[in-house]
């Protein structure tokens, strides 16, 4: 008979747990649904959010990235079609190259002149943003001197 006091007494103080518990999740329900401020505080919520955000930056990202072609302007051998890059002391003769739609970053220093080949768009220097058309020389070293071109843009 003791013994099955202790166990009613025992799953009473189970019971107890169970609806105390039962209370806090209701609580952190009610703050997760109170709003940003609420989210900002409860650092579990957050993490979930976090996650879930993450996952859907990723879905996203490889959905547009199979739909979306691929665009990267690339080195190329140097032609009389492909974007030419002049540098050096003389600055007559390309000495770098590139081809393809895109654009790209770079960090092309003591660049002289360039000549657009069969491409159009525009290039970022340290002395600013010029544009470019089909088979055109822009001379920098004789208008603003050298450049070091940072961005370029090939449509």
């Amino acid at each position: 008979m003791n013994s099955k006091m202790q166990n009613q007494k025992s799953l009473e103080q189970q019971v107890q747990i169970a609806s105390s518990d039962l209370e806090l999740l209701k609580d952190e329900e009610l703050e997760a649904r109170a709003g940003l401020d609420d989210l900002l505080k409860n650092l579990s919520l957050r993490g979930k959010v976090a996650r879930w955000a993450a996952v859907a930056v990723l879905v996203v990202g490889n959905f547009v990235g199979m739909v979306m072609p691929a665009h990267a302007v690339n080195r190329a051998r140097c032609e009389p079609e492909t974007f030419n890059i002049a540098q050096g002391p003389r600055g007559d003769r390309a000495t770098m190259c590139f081809a393809n739609a895109g654009e790209v970053l770079v960090g092309i220093a003591d660049v002289h002149r360039v000549y657009t080949g069969n491409n159009e768009g525009f290039v970022m220097t340290n002395k600013g943003t010029f544009n470019f058309g089909r088979h055109q020389v822009i001379d920098f070293i004789n208008t603003v001197g050298t450049v070091t071109i940072n961005t370029i843009h090939i449509n």
